[in-house]
């Protein structure tokens, strides 16, 4: 990651800590730069600190999958299912497909 980005983004957390998608943005660019970890750090402080941030739940899923993160298939079950709940709340049917697909084909 260049470190002009790192520190952009950096910065827009500190204006806007309240904003997920900062922090969204954030562990996108850790995982690019293949920094598994600072990745999944990002991710799960979303999927904690923001529950109600949507797009987090399949892209982290995705990502765990794919970057074998150590999580037991329940958690990760656990995290789809809250992301189909969350999905449904807000009517949003597109994602909750694309949620329920996802666990269907890996669980």
């Amino acid at each position: 990651m260049k470190e002009s980005n790192l520190k952009f983004l950096q910065e827009e957390i500190k204006k806007e800590p309240q904003d997920p998608f900062n922090y969204y943005l954030l562990a996108l660019e850790y995982k690019k730069e293949n920094r598994i970890e600072d990745a999944n750090s990002e991710f799960r402080k979303i999927l904690n600190q923001f529950p109600g941030y949507l797009p987090t739940y399949l892209t982290y899923l995705d990502f765990a999958i794919t970057c074998k993160i150590n999580q037991s298939q329940e958690e990760l079950e656990y995290i789809g299912q809250k992301g189909i709940d969350l999905a449904k709340d807000l009517q949003n049917e597109k994602a909750r497909r694309e949620l329920q697909a996802f666990l269907d084909i890996h669980f």
